[in-house]
Protein backbone atom coordinates (compact mmCIF):
# COMPACT_ATOMS: atom_id res chain seq x y z
CA UNK A 1 0.00 0.00 0.00
CA UNK A 2 2.68 2.26 0.83
CA UNK A 3 4.31 2.05 -2.39
CA UNK A 4 1.17 2.43 -4.52
CA UNK A 5 0.58 5.58 -2.56
CA UNK A 6 4.20 6.83 -3.15
CA UNK A 7 3.83 6.01 -7.02
CA UNK A 8 0.22 7.80 -6.83
CA UNK A 9 1.58 10.66 -5.51
CA UNK A 10 4.88 10.58 -7.86
CA UNK A 11 2.48 10.31 -10.61
CA UNK A 12 -0.40 13.27 -9.97
CA UNK A 13 2.66 15.41 -8.98
CA UNK A 14 4.11 14.75 -12.99
CA UNK A 15 0.65 16.12 -13.98
CA UNK A 16 0.18 19.51 -11.95
CA UNK A 17 1.65 22.26 -12.96
CA UNK A 18 5.13 23.15 -12.91
CA UNK A 19 4.92 26.32 -10.27
CA UNK A 20 1.58 28.28 -9.13
CA UNK A 21 2.57 31.23 -11.77
CA UNK A 22 0.51 33.85 -13.04
CA UNK A 23 -0.24 37.92 -14.05
CA UNK A 24 -1.38 39.62 -11.67
CA UNK A 25 -1.67 43.22 -12.51
CA UNK A 26 0.41 46.33 -14.69
CA UNK A 27 0.23 49.65 -14.25
CA UNK A 28 1.21 52.01 -17.29
CA UNK A 29 2.90 54.94 -17.03
CA UNK A 30 2.37 58.32 -18.72
CA UNK A 31 4.70 59.04 -21.73
CA UNK A 32 6.12 62.11 -19.76
CA UNK A 33 6.95 59.58 -16.77
CA UNK A 34 10.15 56.95 -17.24
CA UNK A 35 10.77 54.48 -14.28
CA UNK A 36 14.28 53.57 -13.78
CA UNK A 37 13.99 51.16 -10.82
CA UNK A 38 11.37 48.49 -8.95
CA UNK A 39 12.66 47.95 -5.04
CA UNK A 40 10.63 45.61 -2.32
CA UNK A 41 10.69 46.26 1.03
CA UNK A 42 9.68 43.17 3.45
CA UNK A 43 6.46 43.95 3.25
CA UNK A 44 6.07 43.28 -0.38
CA UNK A 45 5.22 46.76 -1.10
CA UNK A 46 6.56 48.00 -4.11
CA UNK A 47 8.74 51.35 -4.85
CA UNK A 48 9.10 52.67 -8.76
CA UNK A 49 11.57 55.15 -8.91
CA UNK A 50 12.09 57.47 -12.04
CA UNK A 51 12.26 60.87 -13.62
CA UNK A 52 9.47 62.95 -14.96
CA UNK A 53 9.56 65.59 -17.16
CA UNK A 54 8.31 69.26 -16.35
CA UNK A 55 8.10 71.24 -19.11
CA UNK A 56 10.71 69.88 -21.73
CA UNK A 57 13.25 66.93 -21.36
CA UNK A 58 15.93 69.66 -20.56
CA UNK A 59 13.97 70.05 -16.80
CA UNK A 60 13.53 66.80 -15.30
CA UNK A 61 12.29 65.58 -11.82
CA UNK A 62 12.29 62.16 -9.81
CA UNK A 63 9.38 60.48 -8.86
CA UNK A 64 8.77 57.54 -6.49
CA UNK A 65 5.63 55.70 -6.80
CA UNK A 66 4.70 52.93 -3.88
CA UNK A 67 2.34 50.14 -4.49
CA UNK A 68 0.82 47.55 -1.95
CA UNK A 69 0.83 43.95 -3.12
CA UNK A 70 -2.22 43.98 -4.49
CA UNK A 71 -1.38 47.13 -7.07
CA UNK A 72 -2.91 50.06 -5.28
CA UNK A 73 -1.07 53.13 -5.37
CA UNK A 74 -0.13 53.88 -1.80
CA UNK A 75 1.36 57.40 -2.04
CA UNK A 76 3.55 59.21 -4.94
CA UNK A 77 5.98 61.89 -4.45
CA UNK A 78 8.64 64.10 -6.56
CA UNK A 79 11.39 66.05 -6.66
CA UNK A 80 10.83 69.79 -6.96
CA UNK A 81 12.82 72.59 -9.36
CA UNK A 82 13.50 73.20 -12.92
CA UNK A 83 16.71 71.62 -12.75
CA UNK A 84 17.72 68.24 -15.15
CA UNK A 85 17.80 65.68 -12.41
CA UNK A 86 18.66 62.02 -13.24
CA UNK A 87 18.07 59.12 -10.90
CA UNK A 88 21.68 57.04 -10.84
CA UNK A 89 20.67 54.27 -7.73
CA UNK A 90 17.79 53.61 -5.19
CA UNK A 91 17.36 51.26 -2.19
CA UNK A 92 14.52 50.68 0.32
CA UNK A 93 15.56 50.10 4.03
CA UNK A 94 13.26 47.01 6.27
CA UNK A 95 11.09 50.08 6.97
CA UNK A 96 9.88 50.80 3.43
CA UNK A 97 12.34 54.60 2.99
CA UNK A 98 13.31 54.94 -0.07
CA UNK A 99 17.01 56.73 -0.77
CA UNK A 100 17.42 58.06 -3.82
CA UNK A 101 20.97 58.93 -5.40
CA UNK A 102 20.84 61.43 -8.11
CA UNK A 103 22.78 63.71 -10.36
CA UNK A 104 21.95 67.25 -10.64
CA UNK A 105 22.93 68.16 -14.22
CA UNK A 106 23.64 72.33 -14.21
CA UNK A 107 25.58 74.92 -16.27
CA UNK A 108 28.17 75.43 -13.71
CA UNK A 109 27.94 73.00 -10.97
CA UNK A 110 27.08 69.77 -10.90
CA UNK A 111 26.82 68.41 -7.52
CA UNK A 112 25.20 64.60 -6.71
CA UNK A 113 22.54 64.70 -3.78
CA UNK A 114 21.21 61.64 -1.72
CA UNK A 115 17.16 61.45 -0.71
CA UNK A 116 14.92 60.07 1.61
CA UNK A 117 11.57 59.19 1.33
CA UNK A 118 9.31 58.23 3.76
CA UNK A 119 7.85 55.05 3.87
CA UNK A 120 4.41 56.32 5.47
CA UNK A 121 3.85 59.47 3.53
CA UNK A 122 6.74 59.80 0.81
CA UNK A 123 6.96 62.75 1.90
CA UNK A 124 11.10 63.99 0.99
CA UNK A 125 12.40 63.40 5.27
CA UNK A 126 15.95 64.93 4.07
CA UNK A 127 18.74 65.12 1.21
CA UNK A 128 22.03 65.73 1.59
CA UNK A 129 24.31 67.54 -1.85
CA UNK A 130 28.10 66.71 -1.92
CA UNK A 131 31.00 68.49 -4.08
CA UNK A 132 34.73 68.26 -3.84
CA UNK A 133 36.63 71.11 -3.36
CA UNK A 134 37.80 73.26 -6.26
CA UNK A 135 37.09 75.65 -9.19
CA UNK A 136 36.24 72.66 -11.30
CA UNK A 137 33.42 71.17 -9.28
CA UNK A 138 31.62 68.48 -10.23
CA UNK A 139 30.34 64.80 -8.40
CA UNK A 140 29.57 62.15 -10.69
CA UNK A 141 26.93 59.78 -9.04
CA UNK A 142 27.56 56.08 -9.29
CA UNK A 143 25.95 54.05 -6.29
CA UNK A 144 24.15 53.71 -3.40
CA UNK A 145 23.53 50.40 -1.36
CA UNK A 146 21.96 50.15 2.33
CA UNK A 147 24.85 48.35 4.97
CA UNK A 148 23.73 45.37 8.04
CA UNK A 149 23.75 48.81 10.17
CA UNK A 150 20.95 50.47 8.43
CA UNK A 151 22.97 53.54 6.72
CA UNK A 152 23.68 54.77 3.53
CA UNK A 153 27.06 54.03 1.78
CA UNK A 154 27.01 56.34 -1.52
CA UNK A 155 29.88 55.72 -4.20
CA UNK A 156 30.76 58.87 -5.98
CA UNK A 157 33.58 60.34 -8.40
CA UNK A 158 34.76 63.65 -7.22
CA UNK A 159 36.10 65.15 -10.33
CA UNK A 160 38.62 68.50 -9.39
CA UNK A 161 41.53 70.62 -10.68
CA UNK A 162 44.79 68.99 -11.11
CA UNK A 163 47.46 71.82 -10.60
CA UNK A 164 50.45 70.03 -12.65
CA UNK A 165 48.10 70.14 -15.67
CA UNK A 166 45.39 72.84 -16.18
CA UNK A 167 43.90 71.19 -19.44
CA UNK A 168 43.43 67.71 -17.21
CA UNK A 169 41.29 66.99 -14.00
CA UNK A 170 41.45 64.35 -12.03
CA UNK A 171 38.77 62.28 -11.05
CA UNK A 172 38.59 60.39 -7.35
CA UNK A 173 36.25 57.51 -6.15
CA UNK A 174 34.85 58.48 -2.71
CA UNK A 175 32.77 56.61 -0.26
CA UNK A 176 30.49 58.89 1.91
CA UNK A 177 28.41 56.85 4.61
CA UNK A 178 25.14 58.80 6.25
CA UNK A 179 23.35 57.43 9.05
CA UNK A 180 19.58 57.41 8.37
CA UNK A 181 18.93 60.84 9.49
CA UNK A 182 21.31 62.12 7.17
CA UNK A 183 24.21 62.55 9.29
CA UNK A 184 27.51 61.93 7.11
CA UNK A 185 29.59 59.62 9.41
CA UNK A 186 32.71 59.53 7.50
CA UNK A 187 34.44 59.77 3.85
CA UNK A 188 36.64 58.11 2.11
CA UNK A 189 38.88 58.62 -0.93
CA UNK A 190 40.19 56.12 -3.20
CA UNK A 191 44.27 54.72 -2.43
CA UNK A 192 44.52 54.25 -6.25
CA UNK A 193 47.65 55.28 -7.83
CA UNK A 194 45.71 56.30 -10.93
CA UNK A 195 42.21 58.33 -11.62
CA UNK A 196 39.12 56.28 -11.19
CA UNK A 197 36.48 57.19 -13.54
CA UNK A 198 34.41 53.92 -15.13
CA UNK A 199 31.25 52.80 -14.15
CA UNK A 200 32.21 52.35 -10.40
CA UNK A 201 30.00 50.00 -8.39
CA UNK A 202 29.25 49.47 -4.18
CA UNK A 203 28.14 46.03 -2.35
CA UNK A 204 28.12 45.13 0.63
CA UNK A 205 26.70 42.86 2.76
CA UNK A 206 27.52 42.12 6.75
CA UNK A 207 30.36 44.10 7.78
CA UNK A 208 31.99 44.71 4.28
CA UNK A 209 31.91 46.95 1.75
CA UNK A 210 33.25 46.52 -1.93
CA UNK A 211 33.42 48.97 -4.50
CA UNK A 212 34.33 47.96 -8.19
CA UNK A 213 35.13 50.10 -10.86
CA UNK A 214 37.88 51.50 -13.75
CA UNK A 215 40.98 54.01 -13.65
CA UNK A 216 42.65 55.57 -16.71
CA UNK A 217 46.67 56.44 -16.44
CA UNK A 218 47.65 58.92 -18.35
CA UNK A 219 48.99 56.95 -21.15
CA UNK A 220 45.22 56.07 -21.60
CA UNK A 221 45.78 52.43 -19.77
CA UNK A 222 42.32 51.25 -18.97
CA UNK A 223 42.53 48.73 -15.52
CA UNK A 224 39.78 47.49 -13.33
CA UNK A 225 40.10 47.52 -9.52
CA UNK A 226 38.35 46.51 -6.26
CA UNK A 227 38.36 48.01 -3.12
CA UNK A 228 37.54 46.10 -0.06
CA UNK A 229 36.41 48.57 3.40
CA UNK A 230 34.87 47.82 6.82
CA UNK A 231 32.31 49.22 8.19
CA UNK A 232 34.07 52.19 10.31
CA UNK A 233 35.83 52.76 6.37
CA UNK A 234 39.18 51.14 7.21
CA UNK A 235 40.89 49.74 4.18
CA UNK A 236 41.07 45.50 3.60
CA UNK A 237 41.96 45.60 0.15
CA UNK A 238 43.11 47.11 -2.91
CA UNK A 239 44.02 45.24 -5.83
CA UNK A 240 43.58 45.13 -9.78
CA UNK A 241 41.79 42.94 -12.63
CA UNK A 242 45.89 41.36 -13.49
CA UNK A 243 44.78 41.39 -17.02
CA UNK A 244 46.78 43.90 -19.68
CA UNK A 245 45.59 47.38 -18.46
CA UNK A 246 47.05 48.77 -21.95
CA UNK A 247 44.97 46.73 -24.27
CA UNK A 248 41.91 47.93 -21.79
CA UNK A 249 39.98 46.63 -19.07
CA UNK A 250 36.68 46.70 -18.09
CA UNK A 251 34.50 45.75 -15.41
CA UNK A 252 31.57 42.98 -16.40
CA UNK A 253 29.49 42.68 -13.36
CA UNK A 254 29.51 41.32 -10.16
CA UNK A 255 27.66 40.38 -6.53
CA UNK A 256 27.94 39.23 -2.76
CA UNK A 257 27.11 35.84 -2.13
CA UNK A 258 25.27 34.64 1.20
CA UNK A 259 28.23 34.55 3.34
CA UNK A 260 29.39 37.81 1.74
CA UNK A 261 31.89 37.12 -0.36
CA UNK A 262 32.15 38.96 -3.37
CA UNK A 263 32.97 38.16 -6.79
CA UNK A 264 34.35 40.62 -9.05
CA UNK A 265 34.06 40.13 -13.13
CA UNK A 266 36.50 41.92 -15.62
CA UNK A 267 37.62 41.47 -19.07
CA UNK A 268 40.27 42.73 -21.45
CA UNK A 269 39.85 42.11 -25.59
CA UNK A 270 41.62 38.33 -24.88
CA UNK A 271 40.35 37.44 -21.28
CA UNK A 272 37.97 37.44 -18.93
CA UNK A 273 38.87 36.57 -14.92
CA UNK A 274 36.80 35.92 -11.80
CA UNK A 275 37.92 37.09 -9.07
CA UNK A 276 36.53 36.06 -5.56
CA UNK A 277 37.17 37.87 -2.56
CA UNK A 278 36.52 36.72 1.40
CA UNK A 279 34.37 39.42 3.66
CA UNK A 280 38.04 39.94 4.97
CA UNK A 281 39.47 41.27 1.27
CA UNK A 282 41.63 38.47 0.68
CA UNK A 283 41.57 36.88 -2.56
CA UNK A 284 39.39 32.94 -2.70
CA UNK A 285 40.15 32.47 -6.08
CA UNK A 286 41.64 34.19 -9.40
CA UNK A 287 39.83 32.25 -12.68
CA UNK A 288 40.11 32.77 -16.30
CA UNK A 289 37.78 32.17 -19.52
CA UNK A 290 37.02 33.52 -22.43
CA UNK A 291 36.16 37.23 -23.17
CA UNK A 292 33.50 38.62 -22.82
CA UNK A 293 31.84 40.98 -25.99
CA UNK A 294 30.50 43.71 -24.11
CA UNK A 295 31.42 46.18 -21.29
CA UNK A 296 30.24 47.04 -18.49
CA UNK A 297 27.03 45.29 -19.47
CA UNK A 298 26.68 41.91 -17.72
CA UNK A 299 24.44 41.59 -14.64
CA UNK A 300 25.60 39.18 -11.90
CA UNK A 301 23.98 37.09 -9.33
CA UNK A 302 24.07 34.91 -6.85
CA UNK A 303 21.94 31.75 -4.94
CA UNK A 304 22.16 30.39 -1.85
CA UNK A 305 25.02 28.01 -1.86
CA UNK A 306 27.50 30.53 -3.47
CA UNK A 307 27.05 30.43 -6.93
CA UNK A 308 27.10 32.73 -9.02
CA UNK A 309 25.40 33.43 -12.53
CA UNK A 310 25.13 36.08 -15.40
CA UNK A 311 23.92 36.20 -18.93
CA UNK A 312 26.78 36.78 -21.63
CA UNK A 313 26.97 37.48 -24.79
CA UNK A 314 29.17 35.79 -26.03
CA UNK A 315 32.23 36.81 -28.93
CA UNK A 316 30.69 34.63 -31.80
CA UNK A 317 27.29 35.79 -31.73
CA UNK A 318 25.61 33.45 -29.16
CA UNK A 319 23.90 34.02 -25.69
CA UNK A 320 24.86 32.21 -23.04
CA UNK A 321 23.50 31.78 -18.96
CA UNK A 322 26.11 30.73 -17.09
CA UNK A 323 27.59 29.99 -14.05
CA UNK A 324 30.45 29.06 -11.30
CA UNK A 325 30.11 27.30 -8.09
CA UNK A 326 32.07 28.53 -5.03
CA UNK A 327 35.39 27.44 -6.06
CA UNK A 328 35.71 28.90 -9.56
CA UNK A 329 34.00 26.06 -11.44
CA UNK A 330 32.56 26.81 -14.68
CA UNK A 331 28.88 24.53 -13.40
CA UNK A 332 26.61 26.54 -16.01
CA UNK A 333 27.31 27.31 -19.71
CA UNK A 334 23.66 26.98 -21.32
CA UNK A 335 22.73 28.29 -24.78
CA UNK A 336 20.04 30.59 -24.93
CA UNK A 337 20.00 31.84 -28.33
CA UNK A 338 22.00 33.83 -31.45
CA UNK A 339 20.86 37.11 -29.37
CA UNK A 340 24.00 38.91 -28.82
CA UNK A 341 23.17 40.79 -25.76
CA UNK A 342 23.57 40.39 -22.39
CA UNK A 343 20.51 40.36 -20.20
CA UNK A 344 20.22 41.24 -16.76
CA UNK A 345 19.56 38.72 -14.12
CA UNK A 346 18.31 38.18 -10.22
CA UNK A 347 17.89 35.54 -8.04
CA UNK A 348 14.29 34.65 -7.47
CA UNK A 349 12.54 33.04 -4.78
CA UNK A 350 12.26 28.89 -4.87
CA UNK A 351 15.71 28.93 -5.88
CA UNK A 352 14.83 30.42 -9.48
CA UNK A 353 17.10 32.52 -11.96
CA UNK A 354 14.71 35.22 -13.17
CA UNK A 355 16.15 37.27 -16.74
CA UNK A 356 14.74 38.05 -19.97
CA UNK A 357 15.15 35.54 -22.44
CA UNK A 358 15.24 36.02 -26.39
CA UNK A 359 11.86 35.30 -27.33
CA UNK A 360 10.91 38.94 -25.46
CA UNK A 361 9.31 37.19 -22.38
CA UNK A 362 9.95 37.16 -18.72
CA UNK A 363 11.21 33.72 -18.00
CA UNK A 364 12.22 31.89 -15.07
CA UNK A 365 15.03 29.05 -15.29
CA UNK A 366 16.09 26.73 -13.09
CA UNK A 367 20.05 26.50 -11.49
CA UNK A 368 20.78 23.97 -14.10
CA UNK A 369 19.82 26.26 -16.81
CA UNK A 370 16.01 24.63 -17.70
CA UNK A 371 13.25 26.91 -18.22
CA UNK A 372 11.00 26.80 -15.31
CA UNK A 373 8.31 29.03 -17.11
CA UNK A 374 8.27 32.23 -19.30
CA UNK A 375 4.96 34.53 -19.64
CA UNK A 376 3.09 34.33 -22.45
CA UNK A 377 2.64 38.12 -23.03
CA UNK A 378 5.75 39.42 -24.99
CA UNK A 379 7.75 42.68 -24.93
CA UNK A 380 9.31 44.87 -26.75
CA UNK A 381 12.32 45.26 -23.94
CA UNK A 382 13.00 45.04 -20.12
CA UNK A 383 14.41 47.38 -17.53
CA UNK A 384 15.15 46.69 -13.74
CA UNK A 385 13.12 43.68 -12.12
CA UNK A 386 12.91 42.07 -8.25
CA UNK A 387 11.80 39.10 -6.76
CA UNK A 388 10.99 37.98 -2.92
CA UNK A 389 11.14 34.78 -0.99
CA UNK A 390 7.55 34.17 -2.16
CA UNK A 391 7.90 34.78 -5.52
CA UNK A 392 6.40 37.92 -6.27
CA UNK A 393 8.06 39.48 -8.88
CA UNK A 394 7.73 43.08 -10.26
CA UNK A 395 9.35 43.67 -13.60
CA UNK A 396 9.36 47.33 -15.63
CA UNK A 397 8.73 46.19 -19.16
CA UNK A 398 8.49 48.21 -21.96
CA UNK A 399 5.96 47.78 -24.90
CA UNK A 400 5.39 49.26 -28.91
CA UNK A 401 1.82 50.63 -29.10
CA UNK A 402 0.32 48.33 -32.06
CA UNK A 403 -0.97 51.28 -34.01
CA UNK A 404 1.93 54.10 -33.42
CA UNK A 405 4.78 52.57 -33.68
CA UNK A 406 7.36 54.91 -32.36
CA UNK A 407 4.84 55.06 -29.13
CA UNK A 408 6.64 53.13 -26.05
CA UNK A 409 4.58 52.27 -23.17
CA UNK A 410 6.06 51.59 -19.63
CA UNK A 411 5.02 49.33 -17.40
CA UNK A 412 5.04 47.70 -13.94
CA UNK A 413 3.62 44.58 -14.50
CA UNK A 414 3.87 41.56 -11.69
CA UNK A 415 3.71 38.12 -11.90
CA UNK A 416 3.55 35.68 -8.91
CA UNK A 417 5.98 32.90 -9.53
CA UNK A 418 5.68 30.46 -6.81
CA UNK A 419 6.53 30.59 -3.30
CA UNK A 420 9.35 29.50 -1.08
CA UNK A 421 10.75 25.90 -1.38
CA UNK A 422 9.35 23.48 1.40
CA UNK A 423 6.04 25.59 1.69
CA UNK A 424 3.81 23.34 0.50
CA UNK A 425 0.47 24.60 1.76
CA UNK A 426 0.85 28.34 0.70
CA UNK A 427 1.38 29.59 4.22
CA UNK A 428 4.62 31.94 3.14
CA UNK A 429 7.07 30.09 5.85
CA UNK A 430 8.10 26.41 6.60
CA UNK A 431 6.87 24.89 9.48
CA UNK A 432 5.63 21.74 10.86
CA UNK A 433 2.28 22.49 9.10
CA UNK A 434 3.67 21.49 5.97
CA UNK A 435 4.85 18.50 6.65
CA UNK A 436 1.17 17.43 8.51
CA UNK A 437 0.09 18.81 4.79
CA UNK A 438 2.46 16.19 2.81
CA UNK A 439 1.78 13.64 4.85
CA UNK A 440 -2.06 14.04 4.72
CA UNK A 441 -1.69 14.02 0.88
CA UNK A 442 0.40 10.81 1.09
CA UNK A 443 -1.41 8.94 3.53
CA UNK A 444 -4.82 10.27 3.58
CA UNK A 445 -7.00 12.49 0.42
CA UNK A 446 -5.44 15.72 1.67
CA UNK A 447 -5.13 18.28 -1.25
CA UNK A 448 -2.15 18.35 -3.33
CA UNK A 449 1.11 20.15 -3.18
CA UNK A 450 1.13 23.21 -5.38
CA UNK A 451 4.30 21.69 -7.28
CA UNK A 452 7.24 19.43 -7.02
CA UNK A 453 9.82 22.64 -7.01
CA UNK A 454 7.88 23.49 -3.97
CA UNK A 455 7.59 19.26 -2.83
CA UNK A 456 11.15 18.41 -3.53
CA UNK A 457 13.38 19.95 -0.57
CA UNK A 458 15.84 17.54 -1.17
CA UNK A 459 16.37 17.79 -5.19
CA UNK A 460 16.28 14.35 -5.95
CA UNK A 461 13.91 15.29 -8.97
CA UNK A 462 10.69 14.03 -6.78
CA UNK A 463 7.96 14.98 -4.05
CA UNK A 464 7.98 11.82 -2.27
CA UNK A 465 8.01 10.31 1.58
CA UNK A 466 11.97 11.16 1.73
CA UNK A 467 11.19 15.04 1.46
CA UNK A 468 8.69 14.66 4.61
CA UNK A 469 11.43 13.21 6.63
CA UNK A 470 14.29 15.80 5.03
CA UNK A 471 11.60 18.53 6.12
CA UNK A 472 10.77 17.09 10.04
CA UNK A 473 15.01 16.68 10.10
CA UNK A 474 14.93 20.41 9.51
CA UNK A 475 12.68 21.36 11.93
CA UNK A 476 13.38 19.22 14.56
CA UNK A 477 17.15 17.92 14.54
CA UNK A 478 18.87 21.00 12.93
CA UNK A 479 18.91 19.46 9.30
CA UNK A 480 19.83 21.51 5.92
CA UNK A 481 17.18 23.85 4.92
CA UNK A 482 14.71 23.33 1.98
CA UNK A 483 16.41 23.60 -1.30
CA UNK A 484 20.18 24.04 0.19
CA UNK A 485 21.45 21.02 -1.40
CA UNK A 486 19.92 22.46 -4.91
CA UNK A 487 22.05 22.34 -8.23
Amino acid sequence: MFRLLTLAFVLLIAVEPLIAIGFQWEKTFPETEAPYFVRLDPSGNAYVIGRYYVESPENAEIFVKKYLPNGTLAWSDTTSGLELKLPIAAQVDAQGNVYVLAQFASQNVSPAVVYRFNASTGDIDWDESFLPAGTFKQSAARDLVIDAAGNVVVCANFIVDNPAEPLRADARTFLLRYSSAGVLLWQREDALAEPSVIFEKVATFGQTIFVTGGTLSQSSAIDGFVAGYNLNGDSLCTTYSSLNAQAGVYYQGGAVDSNGNYLAIFSDPATTIYKKFSPTGSLVFNVTGPRMAFNNMNAVCSDRRGRFYWVVAGTTGQQLLQGRDENGALVLDKLLGSLPVPFPIKFGGNNTLLTWSPSDRVTQYLPTGNVLWSSTETYSSVGDFVSDERGQTYWILYLFDTVIPDLLHRKLVKYDLGRICGDLNGSGDVNIADAVFFIDYVFGNGTAPMDKYHGDVNCDGQAVITDIVYLINYMFSSGPAPCQGCP
